[in-house]
Order: C-alpha cells, then sequence, then structure tokens
C-alpha cells in the first residue's frame, strides 16, 4: 500500500477517504497514518487537511470527471502555500 511506504521513510502520511467504511481505513490508521472521511474534491477539506503544507500530494483517483480535476485544484492550494510539493495524479 502506498500510504504505508512512505511511514516506512518517516514520512507523516494523510489519508482522505470519501468512503467511511472502506476496509482499508483501519489499516492506514493502524499504521500511523492520519484518515480524513470526505470528498478530496471539497476545497475546506483539503485546507484541513493542509495540503498547502504538503511535502508531496499523491491522488489515487477513480475514472469520473468529479475526481480528474483534483490535480488543479492540488495546485491552485499549493500555490498559496509555503511549499513546493510535487503533484501526482493517478487513475484507479
Amino acid at each position: 500500500m502506498l500510504s504505508d511506504r512512505y511511514k516506512a521513510l518517516g514520512e507523516q502520511v494523510l489519508v482522505i477517504e470519501s468512503n467511511g467504511n472502506n476496509a482499508m481505513i483501519g489499516h492506514c490508521k493502524d499504521r500511523g497514518a492520519t484518515v480524513l472521511i470526505g470528498s478530496a474534491t471539497d476545497p475546506q477539506l483539503l485546507k484541513k487537511a493542509r495540503v498547502n503544507q504538503a511535502k508531496c500530494v499523491i491522488a489515487v483517483c477513480d475514472k469520473t470527471g468529479r475526481t480528474q480535476r483534483l490535480p488543479y485544484m492540488f495546485v491552485n492550494l499549493l500555490r498559496d502555500g509555503e511549499t513546493s510539493a510535487i503533484v501526482s495524479c493517478s487513475h484507479s
């Protein structure tokens, strides 16, 4: 799991999951990741997650048009922050 790899490197990991019943939430929490439930397309949730302070943002999205705008949302939030994070998005 991607979050496990970053935790193993000593990084702080935050996961935003839209499905509060996703079985992997417990796995992520058990390994030290912070998990927020909600839509990664919600600008308020992204601000709460402090995406603008991220070292790296990785979004794993479905192929719907709803999530394809995420890279643009992240870039706009990061532009207002104090970071030069790497943004990477992939489709599941």
